[in-house]
């Protein structure tokens, strides 16, 4: 007989704002396996320790901001998949992010749909859709600033 157990996916939530760490670990905690860190530097101990499935990465971080650990993170593991979950919706900040390798780029304030929604199309069956950037915006002005974007494949 075959065992119907479900294999949790490993997300490691990274961000300065302990109300957001708490959020993003309770709506996915019931299907995800989820941790989290502080600040850039313990992002990358936690990510050099036990390599998570997806990391979900804070721009405005203290030490290392979010920018500095995704190129560091994908030096060393490139297919390591990483969102960016900040409240910076800047162009510049998006652009940069897309050519650092991230593969989606969500803004706060986020809802719980939209949370689950990009971290399913991610990891989803096969690991999401091969690396190609999803972007997510979550008002009119992201919607303009995220139009157009691409990562090259």
């Amino acid at each position: 007989m075959k065992s119907s157990r479900v294999v949790r996916r490993s997300i490691l939530v990274v961000d300065d704002d302990p109300g957001v760490r708490r959020l993003v670990s309770r709506l996915l905690s019931p299907r995800e396996c989820v941790r989290t860190a502080v600040d850039g530097a313990a992002a990358l101990r936690r990510v050099r320790r036990r390599r998570p499935d997806m990391l979900l990465l804070d721009i405005g971080l203290p030490g290392p901001d979010g920018l500095d650990v995704l190129r560091a993170v994908l030096g060393e593991i490139p297919d390591l998949r990483v969102v960016m979950l900040t409240g910076i919706a800047d162009l510049e900040s998006v652009r940069a992010a897309f050519a650092a390798g991230a593969c989606a780029y969500l803004t706060k304030p986020f809802t719980a749909d939209d949370l689950r929604g990009v971290v399913d199309h991610v990891l989803g069956a096969g690991g999401g859709d091969g690396g190609r950037p999803w972007r997510l915006a979550t008002s009119a002005s992201d919607a303009q600033a995220l139009a157009g974007l691409t990562r090259s494949s």
